[in-house]
């Protein structure tokens, strides 16, 4: 196939975009604090010009409600209060940013608004405020100038009356920090869905009003979305996803780590097909960094990791390589050669995905048609072969390759021939540009476990938290959950009762103990968690709650292991758990000690719990027991034989997205050193493994059926050394992870 790279007056590439939101950056903050250095090298890689060249960046307008992966507070929680734009990481984010890119380009969207908004009779009048006091303060306090705003609340009905009245009172806004007329509209950020193109063309004043049109996870627009792109309306991918699952699990399996529905060549695909198909010039990534813990709804997904705030460390994913395919060769201003741009692929079965592609490509060059560059993705099973014309005022050329996830951007001088053939292998991702570029080494990623002892008094703003529902925040020396019923706002997804969760995902053995302000209220009730490793459900791990009217209730997640009455309310509440041997205590006296014969929790963090009323913490204290730590050993990473079938995108609550199915005969071995083992994974039915130590133990046992993360299998009290393990499924079964006891 031929393409031709001569520079035209073709539509205009923005680049990439990040969206920071539903609790996405809040342990940034965390590095901002204690790692400085590695903080600003983080953000470099985001907005620097060496690293993917963020151009946009979009923040949530929190409101306190968990929009997906965890909460981001409001900053205006009643009528009448001023704005505090230092409240979560946006605003923050957004100063930090500008100073790497001065050009960076801020909007701002909504999941939900606050309840004084949403309760107002004058619903419109309220919102607008809302907006007006988050971009005068975003001004006063950072500087901040915001060139869009985002109209429509995210992925719900188009709402043109809403967005026409926004339109009209920024544009004769006359108590503004700045010219709020030169904001411009973004709408209605639809998912998968175009409605807002014929609200548009059947309506003049929401026509007029909305500049840019946005929609989310397609990469395929209809012929209104393309017929306001010629009249002069820039459409965008406003929120696209970053691949999902992990590369190196991926690549142990089958060799690639970048193929596969969700995995780097396919979001790739996405970001090629959004020009010829939608006629979209800017790509949003939600998120770019996650800077959240594992467990969260809708991870693994991600260009960068961050969530180990302790030690500074932060891992750059697949995904980012797959996206410097993009921004480390287009520069600002280049336009698209849109007759050497082809993706003849389709909309999946999941519209979110693309597929079916002999040819997916996009061609840019620079104004003056000096530089170019070509991505091209082939994710067929034979190599394609490309004739490209090369401009004459091209010096000469050089092509950039990935093939798996171990062999990144390889480059190789083309040289200064203006005809070019390329071949591109299958499965793979290559750019062939003008530009010279050489790629640093990755960071190296270490796994230092946060160790125990670990103490936070709450006098300062409390560190490593990440609130999943209500608002946990600093307040005259204590942590106060701030969200009452009358502040809740309402729902945009789901939002647990107030929790917020803390600390290393390694901790097993161990236990955590708070002092405790309870607010003497029907139903409040405060607690504390141990093990939580799985944002999205309501409790995680083993929970202590003690409320207003003296009752105590124990959790193994959801399950309730023990309840009964205490003689008064305790100022001090705590929880351990030694293997199955879980405590509870209330002002250091035991209330309940129980073996818990429900399938074993697997290591997680600490977690404090509120009901929706203004209790408070101080003191967490959170000390080890014996063998308090796990190693983790993903399922992929395990030598097997037999029938066995990984599953590379499953659910989220599973470690790593992966998944090992067992048929029965099938069997898996490893090696490690400590002094025990713990088999993790869902299972809906029981099963039966025979499981093999050291050649000098034999054992069949019959597994229990069991939730993500759970134990179906452990064995402790080896001798300290190297041990030899081999799992054989006498029935069929299914394995998450293993985690290995440190002495």
């Amino acid at each position: 196939m031929k393409i031709r790279a001569d520079a035209e007056k073709g539509m205009v590439y923005r680049g990439f975009g990040m969206v920071s939101a539903n609790n996405s950056s809040k342990l940034l903050l965390d590095y901002r604090r204690e790692h400085e250095q590695i903080y600003w090298e983080i953000l470099s890689h985001i907005f620097g010009e060496e690293g993917l060249g963020i151009r946009h960046l979009k923040i949530e307008m929190g409101s306190d409600i968990n929009s997906s992966s965890g909460t981001e507070p409001a900053t205006i929680r009643y009528e009448g209060e001023a704005a505090d734009v230092s409240r979560g990481a946006g605003f923050i984010l957004c100063k930090d940013a500008k100073q790497i890119n001065p050009d960076l380009t801020l909007d701002m969207l909504w999941w939900s608004e606050p309840r004084w908004v949403s309760d107002a009779d004058d619903l419109y009048g309220a919102r607008y405020q809302w907006y007006k006091e988050n971009l005068n303060a975003a001004y006063r306090q950072y500087g901040l100038v915001f060139d869009y705003v985002s109209a429509n609340q995210n992925e719900r009905a188009v709402d043109g009356g809403w967005i026409k009245y926004l339109a009209d009172r920024l544009k004769c806004e006359t108590d503004a920090c700045y010219d709020f007329s030169k904001i411009k509209i973004v709408a209605a950020d639809e998912d998968c869905s175009w409605r807002i193109g014929d609200h548009m063309l059947a309506d003049r004043k929401l026509y007029e009003a909305v500049n840019v049109i946005g929609a989310h996870y397609t990469s395929f627009s209809t012929d209104a979305i393309r017929r306001l792109s010629q009249e002069g309306k820039e459409i965008w991918f406003s929120e696209g996803c970053p691949p999902l699952g992990d590369a190196e699990a991926a690549y142990r399996i089958n060799g690639s780590g970048i193929c596969g529905t969700n995995f780097g060549l396919d979001i790739a695909d996405r970001i090629i097909a959004m020009m010829p198909c939608g006629a979209m010039n800017l790509y949003e990534f939600q998120p770019v960094v996650s800077a959240y813990y594992d467990g969260a709804c809708y991870g693994y997904k991600q260009l960068i990791c961050a969530n180990t705030p302790w030690n500074g460390a932060y891992k750059l994913d697949m995904g980012y390589y797959i996206a410097l395919h993009f921004s480390a060769f287009i520069k600002k201003g280049w336009r698209y050669v849109e007759d050497a741009c082809c993706f003849d692929g389709k909309q999946g079965e999941d519209p979110h995905t693309v597929c079916d592609a002999k040819h997916s490509f996009i061609t840019l060059a620079s104004p003056d048609g000096t530089d170019y560059s070509i991505v091209v993705t082939n994710t067929c099973e034979r190599e394609v072969i490309y004739e490209i014309d090369v401009p004459e005022q091209v010096k000469e050329s050089y092509i950039y390759t990935t093939i798996n996830s171990k062999s990144v951007l390889k480059k190789e001088m083309l040289g200064t021939a203006h005809r070019l053939n390329v071949t591109v292998r299958p499965d793979s991702i290559v750019t062939i540009s003008s530009i010279n570029r050489t790629f640093d080494a990755a960071p190296c990623a270490f796994d230092d476990i946060l160790h125990l002892p670990y103490k936070d008094d709450f006098e300062d703003e409390p560190k490593y938290t990440t609130d999943l529902g209500g608002a946990f925040e600093s307040d005259h020396g204590r942590l106060k959950q701030k969200i009452t019923e009358k502040l809740r706002a309402k729902e945009w997804g789901y939002t647990p009762d107030p929790v917020t969760c803390l600390g290393d995902d390694h901790w097993f053995n161990y236990g955590a103990s708070v002092d405790v302000n309870l607010v003497d209220e029907e139903n409040a009730y405060v607690g504390v968690g141990i093990r939580h490793s799985i944002g999205a459900d309501d409790k995680s791990g083993y929970v202590f709650l003690t409320y207003a009217d003296k009752r105590y209730e124990l959790y193994h997640r959801d399950q309730i292991l023990a309840q009964g009455l205490l003689s008064e309310i305790p100022d001090n509440i705590g929880i351990s758990a030694c293997g199955d041997i879980v405590c509870a205590k209330a002002d250091g006296t035991v209330i309940v000690e129980i073996e818990d014969t429900l399938p074993k929790i697997a290591a997680g963090r600490a977690a404090l719990y509120s009901s929706f009323h203004e209790n408070s913490f101080r003191n967490l204290q959170i000390y080890p027991l014996e063998c308090p730590y796990v190693k983790r050993v993903d399922c992929t990473e395990l030598p097997h034989s037999g029938q066995i079938q990984f599953e590379l995108m499953s659910s989220f609550k599973n470690h790593l997205r992966t998944q090992m199915n067992m048929k029965q005969g099938s069997a898996f071995e490893w090696e490690f050193y400590g002094e025990g083992f713990l088999l993790c994974g869902k299972n809906e039915t029981e099963g039966r493994l025979q499981i093999c130590i050291d050649e000098e133990y034999r054992e069949t046992a019959v597994t229990p059926a069991s939730y993500y993360r759970e134990v179906i299998y452990s064995k402790h009290n080896l001798s300290d050394g190297l041990h030899k393990i081999k799992v054989i499924a006498l029935k069929p079964i299914s394995i998450d992870y293993i985690e290995t006891c440190i002495l």
